[in-house]
């Protein structure tokens, strides 16, 4: 068995459980991974020695972005902004370019048969199922049907070391320069984490941060007006209500 570990809670949980049936782990490296991050899945691979495949996509993470566009949780086309020049992509490009993509490339290339995920039915970004197949694949989310209530406490029964951040902040890290996901609960505290741990990557954060910002505020006015040209109401009876008032002023 081959296990996909993000140094998260939940595939930390999986690789203790499967400890004894885990031949490989493979870890995403977008080149934006949080230092502690990289050293935590380094640590626990050699804790539980099996043997850790770092996967990357043939660009780094920061040149994709700068050619591709800034994830933005609000997407609006493809093309630059016509104000502000500014690329924006969805989120799902950026994940997928540098972590699903490449994890599975390198699957299909070993000729994987079975592979583990720390995937949930709870969890914001939900996975096909508790089991699916997948380029051939066998896919198994063996924690599918668990809380994240259950998840710490197996965590804490066992005695088990989590990633640094998930001591203030229950909230999955992947890259330090993600401007996306921002709507997630717990973003804040990502935020806030980054600001506080690691001051210089915050600084280059915010600056990507403030120019998604400036897109969307542009997008936005651009939108105001073809919206205030259309009369707000709400269903049939809304409608008719306006029409109604339409008729009375003589428009």
């Amino acid at each position: 068995m081959i296990l996909e570990f993000s140094g998260g809670k939940d595939s930390l949980v999986v690789l203790d459980l499967f400890k004894d049936k885990i031949k490989t782990i493979i870890f995403a490296d977008t080149g934006a991974v949080f230092p502690h991050c990289i050293d935590f899945v380094e640590r626990t691979c050699a804790k539980y020695e099996i043997p850790l495949v770092k996967v990357r996509s043939p660009v780094n993470v920061l040149d994709w972005t700068d050619e591709r566009g800034l994830p933005s949780d609000v997407y609006i086309h493809k093309a630059p902004n016509p104000e502000t020049k500014i690329h924006i992509q969805r989120p799902e490009e950026c994940c997928g370019e540098m972590i699903w993509k490449p994890m599975q490339n390198y699957l299909i290339s070993i000729g994987a048969r079975t592979v583990l995920r720390g995937q949930k039915a709870s969890d914001l970004h939900v996975s096909l199922g508790s089991e699916f197949m997948w380029d051939g694949i066998r896919f198994i989310n063996p924690l599918w049907d668990w809380s994240d209530e259950k998840v710490f406490s197996y965590i804490k029964d066992n005695g088990l070391e989590m990633a640094e951040h998930y001591y203030s902040i229950n909230e999955s890290l992947d890259c330090w320069n993600c401007t996306a996901h921002l709507s997630h609960p717990g973003a804040e505290k990502r935020l806030e984490y980054t600001k506080k741990k690691y001051p210089k990557l915050w600084d280059k954060l915010s600056d990507k941060l403030s120019e998604v910002k400036r897109a969307l505020d542009s997008e936005h006015k651009i939108l105001k007006k073809s919206f205030d040209m259309v009369p707000m109401y709400s269903g049939v009876k809304g409608r008719r209500e306006h029409l109604q008032k339409e008729k009375v002023n003589g428009n």
